[in-house]
């Protein structure tokens, strides 16, 4: 019964993680592109379009740069990839967890 609830616990935190990293990398496009627009446009696509350089925004060293110049850009862009290491170890942590509980069963 434990381990059941503990999976549920785990499946549930790590979706709600991935979903909070991804709306708050969405959320420093969005106030990249209303700070700086004519900078925003050479390193992401407008809003309401797709492309695979908006997931790598955040980590590129000129945009990196110009995100520093804004004290609040910044700050966000912190918080963003610090849920994303989260997103990446709090699986791992779940998993081991659980395999302590069931291994102990």
């Amino acid at each position: 019964m434990q381990g059941e609830i503990l999976s549920l616990v785990s499946f549930f935190s790590i979706g709600a993680l991935f979903l909070i990293s991804g709306l708050q990398c969405n959320r420093v496009r969005i106030q990249f592109l209303k700070k700086c627009p004519e900078e925003a446009l050479r390193y992401v696509t407008p809003l309401g379009e797709k492309s695979p350089k908006n997931v790598t925004f955040l980590f590129r060293e000129k945009s990196v740069a110009l995100l520093r110049q804004h004290v609040d850009l910044w700050k966000l862009r912190q918080r963003a990839v610090a849920l994303i290491v989260a997103s990446g170890l709090w699986p791992i942590v779940c998993m081991v967890i659980l395999a302590i509980v069931y291994a102990s069963k």
